[in-house]
């Protein structure tokens, strides 16, 4: 069949062709039978050939409505092109036509393939384009891309462009094919350097193609080469910045550096945005060559080979110079190094100053082959601590220092021209003092002066007859005394420092001091009795009386505090000695005594108690401590330092309440050096944050900042320390100590100093400046000089990629300090030496706010300068700032704060020109911009300069300087016009201002209009009246750069199509008839996008009317199911009997199937549904005509009734069915459900006649409910049964019942039910245990535990079977009689070890028990009997009021299965406490007139108890007697009652009591003389 192709048109007309279509009724009359001849063919005539679209016509047959139209391209008509019906007898094709013959033919709709009228006529060939740009010629891009154009084609739909380096357009793989709608194409992605061919055809709807046109040609050039500016050829450079010139169309640069000219193995290979760059870790000393190749938008580049390569040399020339040990020097303690920075070359102005770090190298040769010692820090000064670069011995050594740049991949100074220093090591030496030379001695006691820093002293005796060595030991002393006895002779003797790392010092150069050895020394006393109470800061030489028959001493000491006594040594042969070690060198007093062996080795005698005392070091006195910013700038004598004008140092003495020292703001990390002590063999130096040492720098150790041992009094850190300014920052405490353990104790900090590095000086961009010195950048900046329109200060306005750059870190810590307008950020500092602080690196931030909230680049640079390598910086004002960070990672002050506004080129429209009047397809265009990634575009209508969504028309990005549309803009209403704008987009997608027309101004937009030629109408006539509906035929006259058309219709005067039809024809007949009256009809022109070109005017026409009712036709009834309805007929605008009329009964508006009559009876369908008739009238020659009746609603029947009531039975016990017996109704066919109900509530899915009562009805009342249906027309019947009330369904049956098992019947065994058996399934057991028959309470487990309150009774298990709905089932377990536990018996009784005196601890054995595991022990002790308070552990510390009783300790053991246990240990007689008592007077000689007093001190092991009395004798008699007093630790002074002259020997005795010993002072002797 064929297919209609409609027209819109507005609903009327719709509505009666689709009446036309259902009922085969006509316009102008019944369709006829087939015909033998079909329509006769008038236009085009038969053979002819045509240029366009042609209107194919023919003459209409009289009662013909419509007719089949086919156009082919075969006379067999199988390849259809048109195959249509139509109303008219025109028809024009609403798609292109091929080129060739085509046949066509016409036939009455319904006639047959016999009515077919067939024609034939020839389309010419279809529209080429010509190209006509680009003309051809060599293309530079971006500036001058490749813009394709050509002419329009009438009827295109699109064309298509082909684009190849192929001149044949062969190679598929070369070829690039655009689709485009308009007549101009620009490539959007840039091309590759070629020569590129073009050619271009149409595309027609229906598929159709032209011929191609003729192929054109243009070039395209690639980018210049990059012009390199620095380095220059073959330059010298120590800090790599590679610097070009931008290349027009560069978006970013590849970057390659390699030692090798062919580039095989890069040492850089990069890609980078800006036209700077400098490598992130600086290059190794070497030549390097370099080249730059641009790319474009599009990646695009030339080959390596069009590059030219330069060369550099990347030289540190600089090398760090010695300063201490100067060269040739002697020097001694104490002992530093000290370099200068690496400085420029003279002659150059690179600032080699990039040392982040040093390696200290020390030789025993100037060619250091042998290196004995390597040291690394980031310091300037290095003081040595141990091992390491401390020289080891006296001697003569090398030493130099390289530079290292550690962020840069640990490149050096040069070695082989590195500066080099010889020193001479000569360290103090040890000033002998006894014996003197060739003295004769029979004790050879050896001592010297102590030498400071000396931890300890290695002795070395000589026999001078045979030269062997006697004694080698090293001892903390400052004396010693062989321990074997030296045979008579003559010796020679040294002493060297050994320091506490272990460096041994220098020996003796003037020969060896001698002594002479006599002999052993005469021995008369029975016992070794002290001599004397030594008192030193290292241990003295002890002295005692040589005892008869002794071949050997032994020596204990002890701390006067003490109690126990440590052995010195057994192996003593003279009355003399010392400790060798640290164990007795903690400051205080200490107790002594000495035993003397036989040479047999037995015990001759033990000496009394000998004193002596440790004093301690003297503290370093806290005025006399100082920092430098080097080793060179402390003074030479702290003790002194007013002798040394050269010196540039503080005291670091906190003063005042601000805990402020003169060290405030140093540059850098100090050194620090103090005023030495003597007999210090070391130092322990704290270093913390706050002035109680307990925020330690170096950690904490035992609550406190954890010490740093130094062997030399001067220190530096070899890692330097963070800034801090909070208040002081660091805060040091220095103690001395003599060797190992003999240190003085910590005490709050009173010396400190603070550090606070200078900040970093910006040079360019920033605020008030646009570049800085040669000596500051060595280049400028691309940046204007403008203000501020938010501070109004001028500040640099910058382009494209910008160069940050500042002073060197170095330059700025040799800046002396002085608080210039240039540096107004800096500190005070009374160090006015230059810092030695190096940068390691420096870290960049910029921001888009000066609070650095929103940092968009963030980099760590090692040079001066900084281009960002990786991306491009937004159009705004931004900020930027500069930390160095040293050596060890510490991140610097931040610099002052620069300022700049980042402001590129905008690009500047040139075509179309402001204000001028272009066609729809015109390109924009506007000059290229370098470092464009792309453009933006966006064009406005209506003249919309405020960019609204609503108006805005295109919005495209292009990489080309060229936009072609991709569709022509439409002309807009007169006085309207459009407006546009280009911005540029950088390679990091970062948008530029948009366009500006006059900048002076503020201008953005460009203005142009687009022309609008509209069609002009040439058929019907303006105003025509006779235009048939059926055989109208429209046409106009061909619009220059149309390529289809709109044909409307309109209602007369409106404005809204009410039939639209697109052609691409210059006529069009209208398919279906058009409605009778008067219309407007128009014609738009469209180019090849479907813009509107232009619209005609409108033109007035007028058709025939159509068939109407006059009275529409009317229903009546009841509207009851089953009963009939009826109409009356219409009345129609015409006679009834030129008119013919159908009828069709609808239901909801509805047609309803087969039901046409005059009468309708009502069935179960029409329930609540509205009942109408609709009336149809026809008559040739005019449209159809409808009318519709009024509505009669459907109304249900009546509902059955149930004559015999639904009844139900059974006993409703869950788990029982209820039955039931079905209802009588009063109606044949009618069926019966049913819903069980519980308490009046359905239940779900219980509609059955039978129900089955659930758990979860029990209590409730259950019901059936029958419903009885007629049908869906008629209302339903119900009948309710009476209601059974739901009871609990019977219990489970223990078919076994409950038991229960246990080991015993005793207290705390466990007993364990076993579950009974129940007769049916899904019942749970709950357990309730029983107490001689009542409940237990909480007994509810399967599991009880038999407790003391069961005892004497009966314990049972009641087992309760449960089921939801049913009643509970019962099962009783068998009855336990409850008997007690036996209790826990020792079979070993309980123990007490340990000795029993005052403050030792004694320990209690639990003994064993009856039970032989899981037995476990309580503890108390008792003291006479009487428990101790919270003394409830196995182990008991004896008091002093225990002293002289009797502690005992009773032991409570458990165990499961056992009453507890008690036993009490045998009694412990505790030993009465000892005690001690001297005596003294202070009266020695008085007169009779004067009273003697007595110091009486008794030394008691506790105080705390009863403290008795002390008597005082005067031979037997009883002079005094006097009782201790408390808080006085034993002392008291006594008055005696005047004397009588003579002389006194008086006995102190102290008597003891419960709980001490008695004991008796020595005697003392008092002589009263007469007045």
């Amino acid at each position: 069949m064929p297919t209609r192709i409609s027209a819109r048109s507005r609903a009327l007309v719709t509505a009666i062709a689709g009446v036309l279509l259902l009922t085969g009724l006509s316009l102008l009359g019944p369709t006829p039978a087939a015909s033998a001849a079909g329509p006769q063919l008038t236009s085009p005539a038969n053979g002819a050939t045509v240029s366009t679209i042609p209107t194919l016509q023919w003459q209409r047959t009289t009662g013909v409505v419509r007719y089949d139209v086919q156009v082919a391209t075969n006379s067999g008509f199988t390849n259809l092109l048109v195959n249509i019906w139509t109303a008219n007898s025109s028809y024009v094709p609403l798609t292109q036509l091929p080129a060739g013959q085509l046949w066509w033919r016409v036939r009455a709709s319904g006639s047959g393939d016999s009515g077919w009228t067939t024609g034939t006529f020839t389309r010419g060939a279809l529209d080429v384009p010509t190209l006509t740009g680009p003309a051809g010629g060599s293309l530079q891009q971006p500036a001058s891309p490749p813009v394709v154009t050509w002419t329009a084609v009438s009827g295109a739909e699109s064309y298509t462009l082909q684009l190849s380096p192929d001149q044949t357009f062969t190679d598929q793989s070369l070829l690039r094919a655009y689709t485009v709608s308009s007549t101009s194409y620009v490539v959007p992605d840039l091309q590759v350097p070629n020569t590129y061919y073009t050619r271009v055809r149409t595309n027609f709807p229906g598929g159709f193609q032209s011929a191609w046109s003729t192929s054109g040609q243009y070039q395209i050039s690639g980018l210049a080469a990059a012009e390199l500016i620095s380095p220059s050829f073959r330059q010298t450079v120590t800090d790599v910045a590679l610097d070009w010139k931008p290349v027009p169309g560069a978006v970013s640069y590849d970057i390659q550096i390699d030692q090798d000219q062919s580039f095989s193995s890069m040492v850089v290979n990069t890609n980078v945005v800006g036209t700077r760059y400098s490598p992130a870790n600086e290059l190794n000393n070497d030549s390097y060559y370099w080249r730059v190749r641009p790319r474009d938008a599009a990646g695009n580049f030339a080959g390596w080979d069009s590059v030219p390569v330069w060369e550099f040399t990347r030289n540190w020339p600089g090398q760090p110079t010695p300063v201490y040990p100067a060269n040739g020097a002697i020097v001694g303690d104490p002992f530093y190094f000290q370099w200068t920075p690496s400085e420029p070359v003279s002659g150059s102005d690179e600032d080699v100053s990039l040392a982040s770090s040093y390696v200290l190298q020390i030789s025993e040769g100037s060619n250091f082959q042998n290196i004995i010692a390597s040291c690394y820090t980031t310091l300037t000064t290095y003081v040595p601590q141990g091992g390491g670069c401390f020289p080891a011995a006296k001697g003569t050594y090398w030493w130099r220092v390289l530079g290292t740049d550690d962020f840069s991949q640990g490149a050096v100074t040069r070695v082989i021209t590195a500066k080099k220093s010889v020193f001479t090591y000569d360290p103090d030496e040890v000033v002998p003092t006894s014996p003197g030379p060739g003295d004769h001695v029979t004790i050879p006691t050896l001592s010297w002066q102590p030498v400071g820093d000396a931890a300890q002293y290695r002795v070395t005796v000589k026999n001078t007859a045979n030269g062997v060595t006697v004694i080698a030991q090293d001892t903390a002393a400052t004396s010693y005394t062989p321990r074997a006895t030296l045979p008579p002779g003559t010796y020679e003797w040294q002493v060297q420092t050994v320091s506490g790392d272990g460096r041994v010092g220098a020996s003796y150069i003037s020969g060896w001091p001698t002594f002479v050895v006599d002999g052993p020394p005469g021995a008369a006393a029975s016992s070794p009795t002290p001599v004397g109470n030594p008192s030193a800061q290292r241990f003295p030489t002890l002295h005692w009386t040589a005892v008869t028959g002794a071949a050997r001493y032994e020596v204990w000491a002890k701390p006067a505090e003490a109690v126990a006594y440590s052995l010195v040594g057994s192996d003593f042969t003279y009355p003399a000695g010392e400790s060798f070690y640290d164990e007795f060198l903690v400051p205080g007093d200490y107790d002594f005594f000495v035993k003397a062996f036989n040479v047999s080795g037995a015990a001759l005698s033990q000496g009394s108690l000998g004193h002596f005392t440790i004093e301690p070091l003297d503290e370093v006195p806290t005025a006399k401590q100082y920092a430098a910013l080097t080793g060179n700038d402390l003074p030479d004598d702290p003790d002194q330092p007013a002798s040394d004008p050269a010196a540039h140092a503080c005291s670091t003495q906190v003063l005042g309440a601000d805990n402020q020292s003169e060290c405030d703001n140093l540059r850098n990390t100090p050194v620090l050096r103090w005023a030495p002590q003597a007999n210090a063999g070391y130092y322990k130096l704290y270093l913390a944050k706050d002035k109680d040492m307990t925020n330690g720098v170096y950690g904490n150790e035992n609550g406190a900042a954890k010490p740093i041992i130094v062997y030399q009094p001067m220190w530096s850190p070899a890692a330097a320390l963070p800034d801090s300014q909070a208040n002081t920052a660091y805060y040091v405490r220095i103690v001395p100590c003599t060797f190992g353990q003999g240190c003085g104790s910590l005490e709050s900090a009173e010396n400190a100093f603070d550090k606070l590095s200078r900040k970093v000086v910006l040079t360019a961009p920033r605020q008030g400046r646009l570049t800085g010195t040669s000596a500051e950048v060595g280049t400028t900046v691309a940046c204007d000089l403008d203000t501020d329109p938010a501070t109004g200060t001028q500040v640099p306005y910058c382009a494209n990629d910008v160069t940050l750059s500042w002073e060197d870190f170095r330059n700025t810590e040799t800046t002396t300090y002085q608080p210039t307008v240039d540096r107004p950020f800096d500190s005070g500092t009374p160090l006015q030496a230059p810092g030695q602080t190096e940068a390691r690196s420096y870290l960049v931030q910029v921001a888009t706010d000066p609070s650095f909230q929103n940092i968009f680049d963030v980099a760590e640079v090692d040079q001066t300068t900084y281009t960002a390598p990786g991306q491009t910086y937004p159009e705004a004002p931004l900020y930027w700032r500069v930390r160095a960070i040293d050596g060890n990672g510490n991140q610097l002050p931040w610099s002052d704060t620069g300022k700049f506004i980042k402001r590129s080129p905008v690009p500047t429209p040139t075509l179309p020109a402001d204000g001028a009047t272009v066609p729809g397809d015109t390109p924009l265009s506007w000059n290229a911009l370098g470092s464009s990634w792309y453009y933006h575009v966006e064009v406005y209508k209506n003249g919309d300069t405020t960019a609204s969504p609503a108006n805005r028309v295109l919005d495209r990005t292009t990489k080309q300087r060229v936009l072609t549309l991709d569709a022509p803009l439409p002309a807009l209403a007169a006085g309207q016009d459009y407006v546009w704008r280009v911005q540029r987009y950088d390679i990091s997608n970062r948008a530029g201002d948009w366009s500006s027309r006059k900048p002076a101004a503020g201008e953005k937009w460009m203005h142009f209009t687009v022309t609008a030629p509209a069609p002009v109408l040439t058929a019907p006539a303006a105003g025509a009246t006779d235009v048939t509906p059926s055989d109208a035929v429209f046409t106009w006259a061909p619009v220059a750069g149309a390529v289809s058309y709109r044909w409307e219709r309109l209602a007369q005067g409106g404005s809204t199509a009410l039939e639209s039809v697109p052609t691409p024809a210059l006529a069009w007949a209208p398919q279906d008839p058009i409605p009778g009256g008067t219309w407007d009809w128009r014609v738009t022109a469209y180019d090849v996008t479907g813009n509107s070109l232009g619209t005609s005017p409108a033109r007035t026409f007028t058709v025939v009317d159509q068939i109407a009712a006059t009275a529409a036709p009317v229903v009546t009834g009841s509207g009851r199911i089953g009963e009939a309805l009826t109409f009356t007929a219409p009345a129609w605008n015409f006679p009834s009997n030129t008119v013919a009329t159908t009828y069709q009964w609808l239901r909801d508006g509805n047609p309803i199937g087969g039901q046409s009559a005059l009468t309708y009876t009502l069935s179960d369908a029409d329930l609540n549904r509205q009942i109408s008739v609709r009336a149809t009238g026809t008559r040739d020659g005019y449209l159809t005509g409808t009318s519709t009746s009024n509505e009669i609603k459907g109304i249900a029947g009546d509902a059955p009734v149930a004559t015999t009531a639904v009844v139900i039975g059974g006993s409703g016990k869950v788990g029982t069915v209820l039955t039931s017996t079905a209802p009588a109704w009063d109606s044949p066919s009618v069926t019966t459900t049913y819903q069980w109900q519980s308490n009046g509530t359905d239940i779900w899915g219980a509609t059955q006649t039978s129900y089955t009562v659930r758990p979860e009805d029990l209590g409730s009342t259950i019901r059936l409910v029958a419903t009885g249906n007629r049908g869906s027309g008629f209302a339903p019947g119900t009948s309710q049964s009476a209601g059974i009330l739901a009871k609990a369904g019977d219990p489970a049956v223990a078919t076994t019942g409950v038991d229960i098992s246990g080991p015993n019947a005793r207290t705390g065994t466990t007993w364990t039910a076993t579950a009974p058996t129940w007769d049916v399934a899904g019942v749970t057991t709950a357990y309730q245990w029983f107490r001689d028959g009542g409940p237990i309470s909480g007994a509810t487990g399967a599991t009880y535990r038999l407790t003391d309150a069961d005892v004497g009774t009966s314990v049972t298990l009641h087992a309760a079977g449960k089921r939801t709905g049913y009643q509970d089932g019962a099962s009783v377990s068998r009855a336990v009689a409850v008997v007690p536990l036996d209790a826990l018996q020792p079979t070993t009784a309980p123990t007490v070890t340990g000795v029993a005196s005052v403050r030792e601890t004694l320990t209690a054995d639990p003994g064993a028990w009856q039970a032989t595991s899981g037995v476990g022990y309580s503890y108390q002790w008792f003291v006479n009997g009487q428990a101790v308070a919270k003394e409830t552990g196995n182990r008991y510390v004896v008091r002093g009021r225990d002293a002289g009783g009797s502690v005992t300790v009773r032991v409570t053991a458990t165990a499961d299965g056992w009453a507890a246990g008690a036993a009490t240990s045998a009694p412990v007689k505790v030993a009465l406490m000892k005690s001690t008592t001297t005596a003294s007077t202070t009266t020695p000689a008085i007169t009779t007139r004067q009273r003697a007093v007595l110091n009486v001190s008794v030394g008691l092991v506790d105080y705390g108890v009863d403290l008795g009395t002390v008597q005082v004798l005067d031979g037997k008699k009883v002079i005094a007697k006097v009782a201790l007093k408390t808080n006085s630790d034993g002392n008291l002074v006594i008055r005696l009652k005047k004397l009588k002259r003579g002389k006194h020997k008086l006995s102190v005795v102290y008597l003891g009591n419960a709980f001490s010993q008695a004991s008796k002072a020595k005697p003392v002797k008092i002589v009263v003389t007469k007045k």
